[in-house]
């Protein structure tokens, strides 16, 4: 149904952020914390009769809240003679919904926070070395269905290597493993990404031959939690899985040269 009583949504948002880097240790720190109010948030009434059959409706509450706060660390760090990185990434995300379904208040809390942790290190010929692992949970809660809040938890590993050979040839390889749990029956499944690429730098360092191979395991899933004001639904999707690319790319920049030549 239509309702040509609504108004426009209001939008009202306060966000701060602060920055620092410390010039003789390479420390950064980064923050930042977002607070948004809806006014006449436009929202969904449903209305289910004793066959089964809803109706919708758009409607105005009031209500309506989020906020999303962010904290980056990144330091050196030695170990032994490798040059090396440590970051550290939390990510927090809380929202506040609402919903009618037969004329009652349904009122959401949904809670999406992550952590990571990295190290990117550099060894003396120039190869890298990078090691992450990423938790991410995710929980709703809604106040017409008694029982306790929808959780989940995924946990990525991740591995990356890229080593330069002879030749202006570089060799290069990725893994991550993904294991999920709290999910719907069938949706925790765990499965290891792994691709792996050769390249070849040409024309004085502009141009690159690349040899990609994506998926080497043939595992790649696209397994997705969505969380709304009414429901929690867990999604599978096609995706593609093992293919070989083979690229050539050009960079046409040129900074430094004489404009007047």
């Amino acid at each position: 149904m239509g309702n040509p009583a609504l108004r426009p949504e209001y939008t009202h948002g306060l966000s701060v952020n602060y920055n620092r880097f410390h010039t003789t240790t390479y420390r950064t720190v980064f923050a930042l914390l977002n607070v948004e109010l809806t006014r006449h948030r436009i929202v969904t009434a449903t209305t289910i009769d004793g066959a089964g059959v809803q109706t919708l409706q758009p409607v105005n509450a009031n209500g309506y809240a989020t906020v999303n706060g962010t904290v980056s660390l990144s330091r050196p760090l030695r170990l032994g003679s490798l040059t090396s990185t440590l970051n550290l990434t939390t990510n927090l995300n809380l929202m506040r919904g609402l919903s009618f379904i037969n004329g009652q208040t349904n009122r959401s809390l949904t809670l999406l926070a992550s952590q990571r942790a990295g190290l990117n290190a550099t060894l003396a010929n120039s190869a890298e070395l990078g090691l992450s692992v990423t938790v991410n949970y995710q929980s709703a809660a809604y106040s017409l269905i008694q029982r306790s809040a929808n959780e989940s938890l995924t946990t990525q590993f991740t591995a990356h290597v890229y080593y330069p050979v002879l030749l202006g040839f570089g060799v290069s390889t990725d893994f991550t493993y993904t294991v999920a749990t709290g999910r719907s029956a069938g949706y925790n499944q765990p499965y290891a990404l792994w691709n792996a690429s050769v390249s070849r730098s040409c024309l004085n360092q502009r141009g690159e031959w690349r040899l990609q191979v994506f998926d080497l395991l043939n595992q790649n899933r696209s397994l997705v939690r969505n969380t709304t004001d009414t429901y929690v639904e867990d999604v599978q999707s096609q995706v593609l899985k093992r293919y070989v690319l083979v690229s050539f790319s050009y960079n046409l920049r040129r900074f430094g040269t004489d404009t007047n030549r």
